[in-house]
């Protein structure tokens, strides 16, 4: 970057130097079918995944989709990476994982699949990645539920989050991650902005990963590092009571 840049992410300004691209080449022009699954073309695609890190994507040519990293934390060895359009829909998850080796200061990962796709992440900067959630923030609990409308009784899940940097009031819906999913009409809050439900049926919540990250945002998901966020760390079930 020629300028540094200040940016508030995690509830912290800070001097970013050094962006990080990630770039998606792809052969194919069209919608194509790999192996059980298919590809969406690149104009569809709107988000590149790393793990449940949403990076919002952009494409300069037919055959490449790009997207910026200013966050070193969600750059990690082995995960999974998978595209999908803008509200997490037609899900495309690679068959490899993305090589990164942190102890060097440039940064070169290649996956190549079935689909002849590559993705490659370079960077010329040692900056250490930050540790995994916020401080303030907590998953309260996880706990059984029931909804009484007439004679029928619907069992239900509800997860409370607490946080100590209240979410802000803004002309855009808060919503809520956890692992690949995105929560709008199950979200309820109080005043404060310091507490936040999220109520699921109990179907809902089976399919929910064990371990999936949980991240509150505004408008758009976006862990690049460019835009503020709320983590809650991660989805702990057994925990439910």
């Amino acid at each position: 970057m020629p300028e540094p840049r200040v940016m508030e992410t995690h509830g912290r300004r800070e001097n970013v130097r050094v962006a990080y691209r990630l770039t998606l080449a792809v052969e194919l022009r069209s919608s194509q079918k790999v192996g059980t699954v298919r590809l969406p073309s690149l104009s569809k695609v709107g988000l590149i995944w790393l793990d449940d890190a949403a990076l919002p994507a952009f494409s300069t040519n037919s055959q490449e989709i790009s997207t910026l990293i200013y966050d070193l934390s969600v750059l990690r060895d082995g995960a999974e990476i998978a595209v999908s359009s803008a509200d997490g829909s037609q899900m495309y998850s690679l068959a490899e994982r993305l090589k990164y080796e942190s102890k060097v200061q440039r940064l070169t990962s290649e996956v190549k699949t079935d689909s002849e796709s590559k993705v490659q992440a370079t960077s010329t900067s040692n900056v250490q990645p930050r540790k995994e959630g916020e401080e303030g923030n907590q998953v309260v609990g996880i706990r059984s539920a029931v909804r009484v409308i007439g004679a029928t009784r619907m069992p239900l899940v509800q997860i409370e989050l607490r946080t100590s940097r209240p979410f802000p009031p803004r002309h855009t819906a808060l919503q809520l991650q956890v692992g690949k999913r995105f929560f709008l009409n199950e979200l309820t809050g109080d005043h404060t902005g310091r507490t936040l439900t999220l109520t699921l049926t109990q179907e809902m919540f089976a399919e929910l990963n064990q371990g999936g990250e949980i991240v509150a945002f505004f408008d758009k998901p976006d862990r690049s590092g460019f835009a503020d966020v709320w983590h809650f760390g991660r989805l702990d079930k057994g925990s439910r009571q």
